[in-house]
This record gives C-alpha cells, structure tokens and sequence, in this order.
C-alpha cells in the first residue's frame, strides 16, 4: 500500500498491546484479514476508534494509512458503515455475531481478497438485524455460507425426501455410506429446508445439524478446528 486507501470492513476482534495500544483484526473484502494498531480506545488519543466499534462483526469504513515497513496498518479515518438495529442490544445475537466472528477468522487469510464472503457475511448480518430475523437457524445458515465459500457446497440438487447426506462427497444418497460420516433423514432434510428458506424443524434436529455441520467443515478444511462460542450458542438457541 503505498496511499491511502478506503475500504469497508468488519471487526473480528480486539487484542490488548502493552499498556496502551490495542490491535483491532478487522475483515476487508479486497485485503483479507488485516490487523491495525489503535491507541486507548479510552482517551482523546483513540482518534476516531471508540469501545463501540469494537463489538463483533461491527460494519465500519476506514482510511488506511501506508504501512511502515515491517509495522502494523494505522487508520486516518473510520466511521460507522451500517447503523445495526437489534444485533448489538439483543444478547442473543450478540453471541451469534461473536460466533460469526470466529467463523470468519478460521476462514480468511491476510492479504487475499475475499469479496463473495465479505458480501454474504455483510447480507446475513443485514438478515440477523431485522425484528423478525430466524436466529434458531442462523448460525446453520453462516456455516452453509462457509462451506460454499470453501467450495465444498452440498450438492442440494442430488437431495430428495428420505436420503441422506453424506459429508465425504457432499452428496444426498439412498443408503447408508460405508464410512460414519453422514446425517440421517431427519438432519439432511432440516438442511436442505434451512438452505432452501423453508421448513420448520425441531430445537433437538437444529442442535445436532449444528454439531454435524461444524464436523463437515473440518472435514473439508482441518484448520476449522474447536469453536469456543459453541457452547454460548447451544445454551442460548435451546
């Protein structure tokens, strides 16, 4: 980066540096991952970067500063980007946008653009803010959206009622696959409702499908590892 740039960008987190500073890791759709150094979000010297902003999957705009070699990004500017109604006032929510957050975070890498998951992120939090939004669903809704961006998108038009889902080739099937990673009738049809945008299932269908999807991304890309949201999600979505 050799000007300044401007881009939008979703907050991932917030880390303490030494007694002062603060790095904030923020998601850009045309950068990947990128980490800034921000002075006490607390005093004068915080520049436009308030405690506020540093909520989970907070949507701002910023100016970014040319880099120093070898040091992190600075802003000269950041602003809000969407003024979110509901997300972060209702708690429920809020724990979907932190479990949101870490899903990102396994997904993207520094440097490299990610402009088709910037933009699903961005319009299923826009889907999450509303009133009446599905939260029961949306933390299977954001992992369907991960799968497809790590190509490994179930195959939804091999689907039909009483198959199964076979998480090694991503495929609906008849019968029983030789191996045990697979979701019965129940769980296969739930997802393939939730990502149809129809259908009810039952708390017990969505808690299992939750876990099983979680397990089918690490199949497909082993760095996704442990979720420490899970938990917060299970408890708070029963």
């Amino acid at each position: 980066l050799m000007t300044e740039e401007k881009t939008a960008a979703l907050v991932l987190g917030v880390i303490k540096y030494g007694d002062h500073g603060n790095v904030v890791r923020l998601f850009t759709p045309y950068f990947g991952m990128r980490a800034f150094m921000v002075n006490s979000l607390r005093s004068k010297k915080g520049g436009q970067f308030r405690p506020s902003m540093t909520l989970p999957l907070t949507a701002v705009e910023v100016v970014i500063n040319p880099r120093v070699k070898g040091s992190l990004f600075r802003f000269t500017e950041v602003r809000p980007l969407h003024h979110w109604k509901t997300l972060h006032s209702d708690p429920i929510k809020m724990t979907l946008c932190t479990f949101g957050a870490e899903v990102v975070s396994k997904l993207i890498a520094e440097e490299h653009p990610e402009i088709a998951l910037f933009n699903g992120v961005l319009e299923w939090l826009k889907e999450l803010d509303e009133e009446d939004s599905a939260m029961a669903t949306a933390p299977q809704r954001l992992l369907l959206l991960a799968a497809q961006h790590m190509g490994c998108s179930p195959h939804f038009e091999t689907y039909e009622e009483g198959r199964l889902f076979d998480m090694i080739d991503g495929k609906f099937v008849d019968s029983h696959p030789s191996h045990n990673h697979w979701m019965d009738v129940d769980e296969s049809r739930a997802m393939h409702d939730i990502a149809t945008g129809r259908g009810k299932s039952t708390r017990a269908i969505r808690q299992q499908l939750l876990e099983d999807l979680l397990g089918y991304l690490r199949i497909h890309h082993e760095p996704f590892g442990t979720m420490k949201s899970l938990e917060l999600i299970r408890v708070l979505l029963s």
